[in-house]
């Protein structure tokens, strides 16, 4: 058996994965796709329903509802989607 070196995080909200689901059976007001985050330190999740996955989309919901609430998290693992490249990540 192989030991593997982990970078696990030493305080909350220090590293956090995402991913975007969808389209999925959008709801009355438009919501066809989730943005899901973890915290990876004490596995908190929250899924965040959007509209769509723009490249304005992922980072306002980000914003809105993870740095303004918890602060900026020190890292953001994804799995390097286009969605997640670019100028606004």
């Amino acid at each position: 058996m192989t030991v593997e070196i982990t970078d696990t995080p030493f305080a909350t909200f220090d590293k956090i994965s995402m991913n975007c689901m969808g389209p999925l059976p959008f709801k009355e007001n438009g919501d066809k796709h989730i943005l899901s985050y973890e915290e990876q330190l004490f596995k908190y999740r929250t899924d965040i329903p959007i509209r769509d996955q723009e490249v304005e989309t992922i980072p306002r919901a980000l914003v809105d509802n993870v740095v303004a609430v918890f602060g900026s998290p020190g890292s953001i693992l994804t799995n390097c989607a286009s969605k997640f490249t670019g100028e606004f990540m």
